[in-house]
């Protein structure tokens, strides 16, 4: 009986931490073209601060990843709402361009933007009382 308990165990640790798995941002296919990909390598430029990472990927993903100090978490509304205003209004351009925008909240995991997303999602209002 132990060992029928033991290969549950495992099959069941084994199940979960697939789903954990993330995909890599430059295994993401995206149909920016070489240009536009270019492009967006010339005027955004690669950041790595405390705040937040960016970068662009030659396979045309715009990745950003958003820290946050240690012992905080990331609230849903805070993480959908930043995730589209980013990728959906600041970096529209791109995407309508057939980039895609992985937004990362460290700790909270990454959400990927392209045009069909941009289109069918609507943000909220959370932050628009923030002056």
């Amino acid at each position: 009986m132990n060992k029928f308990k033991l290969a549950i165990l495992a099959l069941g640790a084994a199940i979960a931490l697939s789903g954990c798995q993330t995909l890599n941002p430059q295994d993401i296919q995206t149909t920016a073209s070489t240009q536009t990909i270019e492009f967006a390598k010339q005027h955004i430029k690669p950041t790595h601060n405390g705040r937040y990472d960016v970068a662009v990927y030659d396979n045309g993903v715009i990745y950003i990843k958003f820290k946050k100090a240690p012992g905080t978490i990331w609230l849903t509304a805070e993480t959908n709402e930043a995730g589209y205003r980013v990728a959906c209004e600041n970096l529209r351009p791109y995407v309508d361009k057939g980039m895609v925008v992985e937004v990362n909240f460290q700790g909270n995991g990454a959400r990927q933007y392209n045009q069909h997303r941009c289109e069918t999602e609507t943000p909220t209002n959370l932050f628009a009382n923030w002056n």
